[in-house]
């Protein structure tokens, strides 16, 4: 039950389960793209908690825009380098 919406915010009521445990409503799940098992932050501040997804870091490297490209050639080519400087 939407009670109302701000802008690009959202305000549902819900409540405290067994064990103190807080089910999001549906909608908020959806738009957030959370999934059981994934990792989210609590921040508590001035009485309102909030709670932020946290992305998988693998799906990021996977979906990140990439901006360096190298062969393994070049990059033995650089490893080497760097291996020289240190001996």
């Amino acid at each position: 039950m939407l009670l109302f919406l701000m802008s690009d915010s959202w305000v549902e009521r819900g409540k405290v389960g067994k064990n103190w445990r807080l089910y999001p409503p549906r909608a908020f799940v959806r738009k957030l793209k959370l999934e059981e098992g994934g990792t989210v932050l609590y921040v508590l501040e001035d009485g309102v908690l909030r709670v932020e997804p946290v992305p998988d870091p693998l799906e990021l490297a996977v979906k990140a825009k990439k901006f360096f490209e190298t062969t393994v050639r070049k990059f033995e080519e650089e490893s080497l380098k760097e291996q020289h400087l240190w001996e």
